[in-house]
């Protein structure tokens, strides 16, 4: 298993980046801590979003956190953070740097069969 020095290093280079833009309507929004499962739900239900990997970095802050949203190829569209989420009774902004890879098959048969209990990111296989 990689480290998230090691993944981060690999999104910056292989990634894109993305705007963040406000959640569209027909998105449900999840719960903070399940961007990955709630996100792939998401990209089945509404295939003109592509399904994301990668990392995001809030305003003020200098650690990368390893993410997933979805996005119409220029947007980051974020179903699990908001304009401001709490966590840990701590309220943290939005995230303002998104850099992802967006699998082009939405969304991705390995996650779908590779699925069991709950979703394991695969940035940690990529590259």
């Amino acid at each position: 298993m990689r480290t998230l020095q090691q993944i981060v290093k690999k999104v910056l280079k292989h990634g894109k980046s993305y705007i963040p833009d406000m959640l569209p309507e027909e998105i449900d929004r999840g719960r903070v801590g399940d961007c990955f499962d709630h996100t792939l739900v998401q990209a089945l239900r509404h295939p003109k979003y592509k399904y994301v990997e990668g990392i995001a970095k809030r305003v003020n802050e200098d650690e990368w956190v390893l993410h997933a949203w979805l996005t119409d190829s220029v947007r980051a569209y974020d179903p699990t953070w908001g304009v401001q989420f709490e966590k840990g009774g701590v309220i943290y902004p939005l995230p303002t740097e998104y850099i992802g890879i967006a699998f082009p098959e939405n969304p991705p048969r390995v996650l779908i069969s590779s699925q069991i209990r709950c979703y394991v990111p695969l940035l940690d296989r990529l590259y």
